[in-house]
């Protein structure tokens, strides 16, 4: 695993809408986010928990993403996913997180070591930094986040809460 992950905007929307902002900074030494990516966070309705809180954040480091990588298909891509490749690759041996299917496929295309939502709360129970998954991805498919019946499955298995409703 690398020391510095570069963040997407649905991932970290669902993190601080459920409170679990913090494992970013607990698993990673660097957080990233594209200031393309912030501005979204920032551009949201008034009472938006994510928008009020990402600025507490003091950890997250926006920066800019100047151009998008040539090597990067932006095609299938929004601005803020396109950002996220870019960064990272800019970056030495950076991860990234990242919900969008076309944007982990393009990320495993480029080499790149690529986390949704689920695994990066699975990595936070391994890592002892949250104590049930299953609490947490219910929390998240609640603030938004979705996640098909099979693949909770195969995170809950992942995390050893085999249990699924």
């Amino acid at each position: 695993m690398t020391d510095t992950i570069v963040v997407d905007a649905s991932p970290l929307i669902v993190l601080i809408k459920i409170d679990l902002s913090f494992v970013l900074n607990e698993l990673f030494s660097t957080v990233i986010v594209p200031a393309s990516v912030y501005a979204e966070i920032l551009a949201g309705p008034p009472d938006d928990k994510a928008r009020l809180g990402l600025p507490d954040l003091a950890w997250l480091r926006a920066v800019s993403c100047d151009s998008i990588d040539p090597r990067i298909d932006t095609a299938r891509l929004g601005k803020g996913e396109a950002d996220v490749l870019s960064l990272a690759l800019g970056e030495n041996d950076a991860s990234v997180l990242v919900d969008d299917a076309a944007a982990r496929r393009a990320a495993s295309a480029l080499g790149i070591c690529c986390f949704g939502t689920g695994g990066l709360i699975v990595r936070a129970k391994q890592r002892g930094v949250i104590r049930s998954v299953s609490d947490a991805l219910s929390s998240a498919k609640d603030n938004g986040l979705w996640i098909g019946v099979g693949i909770e499955r195969e995170i809950l298995e992942m995390a050893g809460e085999n249990d699924i409703s």
